[in-house]
């Protein structure tokens, strides 16, 4: 077949690696995979060099709203186990920034995240901060339809003039299976390129551009449908019609998603907000 799909996920790209770095553990229902790609498997999957972690769940999916928590429990333990990496602590300024249009549903999910979130950048800065709580800004930059300017650039302002010691990126993602879709969450060291997994590629948000360490969490919220027929030619073992090329030729290549988008977006943004704050801060001081 001439189309490979596209993907965002890591976890997807290494599907046909054998890497010894390869980390699997499943518990409950939830899978969590680890994989490290150093510089030569970065460049050849076109992905950029980090840790990748991946959580599998059908938690968002079936809608299990009481099993919301579990999931923000391990977002948490991982950002916890990047922070030890980076030798950050609950003094550090960590400035998170919600990517997304959150006129479109399925790419809303960083900017609903952002209302989530305890901010307290401003009581740090009036020494008013109290116990407990870490120092945490966060904005949603909205994207370059809406303010004419690319998100990268004004993230790169935001770093230059609050210089905080972490940066985190949340954002929609697309996946090349429809298995995946509002399934999986990935957490990466490896910074993100907004847009690059439905062919709208901007400039990157990393380490490497914003001389802070970053980290990326994002969902694939959708799928694009010559991808659903990729996945299904190879199931009937059709492999030699190639039905995908043929949409993409036609223009007919659509980005989908479930129809119950809507909620999905909530739960997750409630369950990745959650896992940030109780990362960040110390809670059970106030619960």
């Amino acid at each position: 077949m001439n189309f490979l799909p596209r993907t965002d996920l890591a976890v997807e790209d290494m599907e046909n690696e054998n890497n010894d770095s390869f980390f699997k553990e499943e518990k409950d229902g939830i899978l969590i995979e680890k994989v490290v790609l150093d510089a030569a498997l970065a460049k050849k999957l076109k992905k950029k060099q980090g840790v990748y972690y991946t959580i599998t769940t059908d938690v968002i999916k079936d809608l299990a709203h009481d099993k919301c928590s579990d999931i923000s429990y391990k977002i948490s333990n991982i950002l916890e186990e990047i922070y030890d990496e980076f030798n950050l602590d609950q003094s550090s300024y960590v400035l998170i920034l919600g990517l997304g249009n959150d006129e479109v549903t399925p790419d809303s999910l960083g900017p609903k995240v952002m209302k989530n979130l305890l901010v307290t950048k401003h009581l740090a800065d009036l020494n008013q901060l109290e116990e407990g709580l870490g120092i945490v800004g966060a904005i949603a930059p909205g994207v370059m339809g809406q303010t004419g300017i690319e998100s990268s650039d004004i993230i790169k302002a935001l770093v230059k003039d609050t210089k905080p010691d972490l940066v985190i990126v949340v954002d929609a993602l697309a996946s090349r299976s429809l298995h995946r879709v509002n399934r999986t969450i990935q957490i990466t060291t490896g910074g993100i390129s907004p847009g690059s997994g439905v062919g709208n590629k901007r400039k990157e948000i990393s380490k490497e551009t914003m001389g802070v360490p970053v980290i990326a969490i994002g969902v694939p919220t959708v799928v694009d449908i010559a991808s659903i027929f990729y996945d299904l030619n190879k199931m009937i073992g059709e492999e030699d019609f190639d039905l995908s090329s043929m949409l993409i030729e036609s223009d007919l290549n659509y980005m989908v998603t479930n129809k119950e988008i809507d909620e999905m977006i909530n739960m997750t943004s409630d369950i990745i907000s959650k896992g940030l704050n109780i990362s960040i801060h110390n809670l059970e001081i106030y619960e």
